[in-house]
């Protein structure tokens, strides 16, 4: 005779909040984790940035700057601008795949969907501080840089988003069954569940 004991489960009131909270709410803790892991990467990628074009011109002078790209040559100009604008957009890449994986991880009704909503909503809080503070002068920069910072913010998000979904206890076991039950057409949850 096989005895089966029942499994004694303690649960934190907080665990019971965190699963009592709504999926909406993700997308706003993700939106306020993305931004709040963009600002220090992007305080450290300005370092780097003036590290990285010490070398070609003090980049803190915008005269320096303005008689670097008229006198220099082509591939000059293209290695100022991969060292100015490569750290600040893998500080922004590094924060939309943190924040959307621990949102998939972590939430406990969160998708992957709310995790792209959460990178588009830190995209446009950054755009909005940008705008705000007057660095996106033009009309039209300001918003294809909405646009680039949405779109690239919501897609990567959401990737780490269904990748910490995929990591979370128990969600292998899910996905065996279903693919047991159904057959190998099932070998994903539904985008945005």
């Amino acid at each position: 005779m096989v005895r089966r004991l029942p499994i004694v489960q303690f649960s934190s009131p907080e665990e019971e909040a965190a699963a009592s909270r709504p999926r909406w709410h993700w997308a706003f803790i993700g939106g306020a984790l993305i931004f709040s892991l963009w600002i220090p990467l992007a305080i450290i990628s300005e370092w780097v940035v003036t590290v990285l074009s010490g070398p070609l011109v003090n980049i803190q002078d915008p005269e320096a700057v303005a008689r670097f790209t008229e006198r220099a040559s082509p591939g000059h100009r293209v290695a100022l601008a991969a060292s100015v604008l490569g750290p600040v957009v893998l500080a922004y890449v590094l924060a939309c795949l943190a924040g959307g994986a621990l949102v998939g991880r972590y939430g406990v009704r969160a998708r992957a969907l709310d995790a792209a909503l959460g990178g588009v909503l830190a995209a446009t809080t950054a755009w909005l501080v940008a705008t705000v503070g007057g660095a996106l002068q033009p009309f039209s920069l300001s918003v294809a840089t909405l646009i680039v910072l949405t779109a690239s913010g919501g897609l990567l998000a959401g990737v780490a988003g269904r990748f910490g979904y995929r990591k979370r206890p128990g969600i292998r076991r899910l996905l065996a069954r279903a693919r047991a039950e159904s057959g190998p057409e099932v070998d994903r949850p539904p985008v945005g569940h």
